[in-house]
């Protein structure tokens, strides 16, 4: 269960990739595409076993994406407007901002990843029970 929330973290990340490309935002590109893989690295590590190395590799995945999270935070607070030229409207996709996307990529991976790292075992024990009594 724990890979499951790495993959998606990945997918998010993915997506924000696709919509930063079609959005003519090509530099945050690479940045989305190093989450994704940082994703998969993640639900490699959280895969069972999740002891010993994996569960380094699992936590430091999951400093990492924090970290980035966290940088990009401090860009959105501080506009460096100066030299740039006047920001463009956003595009939509699905009638949703293309920012959207970005955001939920970034920060909604991170939650993910954090999740997954970090949560007790206990959470992941009682998931697949309370699918059993739901159906």
């Amino acid at each position: 269960m724990r890979s499951i929330l790495g993959l998606a973290a990945s997918v998010l990340a993915g997506l924000a990739a696709v919509v930063a490309s079609q959005d003519h935002h090509a530099d945050f590109v690479p940045f989305f595409v190093a989450l994704t893989v940082l994703g998969g690295v993640n639900a490699w590590a959280v895969d069972a076993p999740h002891a010993g190395p994996r569960r380094w590799a699992a936590a430091g995945s999951a400093l990492v994406w924090t970290a980035a999270a966290a940088w990009f935070a401090i860009l959105l607070v501080f506009p460096f407007q100066a030299s740039s030229p006047a920001p463009v409207a956003d595009q939509t996709f699905v009638g949703i901002p293309a920012t959207f996307y970005r955001m939920l990529g970034l920060y909604g991976g991170a939650a993910l990843v954090l999740v997954s790292g970090f949560a007790p075992a206990s959470w992941f024990e009682r998931l697949p029970r309370i699918a059993r009594e739901a159906s």
